[in-house]
Formats: C-alpha cells, structure tokens, sequence
C-alpha cells in the first residue's frame, strides 16, 4: 500500500462498501452505475472526512498534540467530523465558523457541534476570507499554547490538505480492489470537488497504478479556472510525500464547473431531483450540497448521451446528510423547486 509510512489512526470503517445501483441505471435507461460508500465510513455520520482523519490524526499524535483548531462553514462536514475524531481521543476541539451567526437555528451540523460540547468561535465577515481564516486558527492556537496546550491547526493550506490528499491515493487502490472483485472497470468515476484535495488524491492514485478510469470532478464551490491550480497543487504535495513519481498534469483533471448553478450550497430543480430519484430508487440519501450536485451532472450527462449507455460508471458518495435537514423547505413535496 503506497501509504503505509504514513502514521494512521483506525477510526473509520474501512472499506467502505462497492455497490451496484441497479434500479437508478434502469431508470436512466443504463449506464451501469456502481457507488463507492464512503457515507458509511462511520467516523460521526461518514464522508470523505472520515477516511483522511485517519491520517491527519495519525500526525497529531505523532506530534504530541492535545487540542486541534479548524474553520469552516457553519455547516461545515469537515468541522462535525474532525469534532467526532477529537472526542473519540480525547483532545479539546475549537472550531472557527466562518460568517457565524451566533442566533443561527441550531439544526443539521450547527446542532450537532452543540451536542458534541465544542469549543465554537463564530467569525465574522472581515475573518471569514482567505488569508484571515489562518492567522483566526494561528492566533487560537497561540491562545491555547499559553494555557499549556500543544495544538494543531487543521488547514488545508497546511499538512492537513496534503495528508488528506493522500488519503484518497489510499482510496484509490481500494477501488481499484473493488473494482477487481467486481469485475467490471467503470470508464469514470465521479466525485464532488470542493477544495478538491480528494479528486487529487483520487486522480494522482489511479494514474500511479495504471488504471484508465477517467476521474470527472463536479465543482460545487469555484470553478474549474479556480480549482485546477488547487488539483494539481495537491496532487504534487502528496506526490512527494509520498515519495511518488507519478505526477498529475492538466490533461488527467476533467472538471465540470456547469453544474454549479446559484452558487456553493444554493439547490437547483435538477439537485432536488437527483436526490429524490436517488432516493426512490436505491434507498441512498444524498446532500443538497455536494453529493447531491455530483449525482445531478451525472445524470445530465448520462439523458445528454455523454455518456454512453454502455458504459459503466462509479459514483463516490462522500456523505454530507445533515444538510439534508437543512433544506427541508426545498426539498419538501410542497416546494417550488419541485413544481
């Protein structure tokens, strides 16, 4: 396994599942589909987090750190996930939310931050950009270093966006092992692209072993312009970390930036339908945000005739189901969107 020098921590559970959608491939008349389940990776709801927490709080320990720092969106999956990770060993989590409303209503991620007790600073505008983000996490880790704490700050302008690109290098070879067993190669796989440090790892890991599966990431936050740079950024890091020669160059990244719709987080008609037929027809829920914008561009290109109906196809499921409660005004039976 390319990654085992890397210090690791077990707490998903791996592997996740390799699952045929049948009845969503008969009701777009074909392609195969198969869904690569890392919603069921287990570590506080699954996700794409789950499996590069591994690592990331492989390298905690390693460093002898007892409190983590971390900022995102108030609903933000990485922050419930990393929060469920230091609990389960025992470390004091601070979590920067980034245009933070204290009054918020506290439902899907917001609410179960409360439950797991962490420490919530909520960030203004003028701190919710760019730069600022880090030196909020640089000036709380300062803070808890003088309280006596060894902190680590998980951003992924940092180690954090390496090791969790490499995270999905180790993906890459359990799909491969999946795709094995299976006995049916998929022409593509699709996943969501947000920072994009999991596409990276994914097209970095299936280029160094050989495999002719084409990885086509769905944008969900910027566009294609804006994130190929990220990509193959990524990718180079965890290349070397990994001591890899293989490297990612702009022709192995296929990005789609036309499915971004209102913007990051905003539902569209063809969201909602893609996790409602996704629903009904396989009992898999996915997110209004990233999975479910995913599953909509392959749909699209599948009725578009892109994609052929003889080809087979992976979908990779990276969780995101408390955004599900959320939106629940968009995605009830009485909305606009569905009428």
């Amino acid at each position: 396994m390319i990654c085992d020098k890397l210090a690791r921590i077990r707490l998903a559970i791996l592997p996740t599942p390799y699952e045929e959608a049948k009845r969503l491939s008969a009701a777009l008349g074909g392609p195969r589909i198969f869904m690569k389940r890392d919603d069921l990776a287990g570590l506080g709801l699954g996700g794409n987090k789950s499996r590069l927490l591994e690592f990331v709080m492989g390298a905690v320990q390693r460093q002898g750190c007892d409190a983590v720092v971390a900022s995102a969106s108030t609903q933000s999956n990485k922050l419930r996930e990393i929060a469920v990770a230091a609990n389960r060993l025992g470390l004091r989590c601070v979590l920067c939310l980034q245009h933070g409303d204290p009054q918020a209503p506290r439902q899907g991620n917001l609410l179960l931050f409360d439950l797991l007790g962490v420490d919530l600073r909520f960030l203004p505008p003028e701190q919710s950009q760019g730069r600022r983000v880090l030196e909020v996490q640089e000036a709380v880790k300062a803070e808890m270093e003088a309280q006596g704490h060894r902190v680590y700050v998980m951003d992924r302008r940092l180690e954090y966006g390496t090791l969790a690109t490499a995270a999905y290098v180790d993906q890459a070879e359990e799909l491969l092992r999946d795709i094995e067993e299976v006995g049916v190669v998929p022409q593509r796989v699709f996943i969501t692209v947000g920072a994009g440090m999991t596409a990276a790892g994914l097209i970095l890991g299936l280029k160094h072993r050989g495999s002719p599966i084409r990885v086509e990431g769905v944008c969900v936050e910027d566009p294609p312009a804006a994130l190929l740079p990220e990509v193959l950024g990524y990718a180079q890091r965890a290349a070397a970390l990994l001591a890899l020669e293989t490297r990612v160059i702009p022709e192995d990244v296929t990005l789609h930036g036309q499915y971004l719709g209102p913007g990051y987080g905003r539902m569209t008609p063809a969201v909602a339908e893609a996790i409602r037929l996704t629903a009904r027809s396989e009992g898999v829920l996915l997110d209004p945000v990233y999975t479910g914008k995913t599953m909509a561009a392959l749909i699209d290109q599948v009725r578009m005739g892109r994609i052929s109906r003889e080809e087979s196809v992976a979908f990779v499921h990276t969780g995101g189901l408390p955004a599900l409660f959320v939106h629940s005004e968009e995605l009830s039976r009485r909305s606009a969107i569905e009428q």
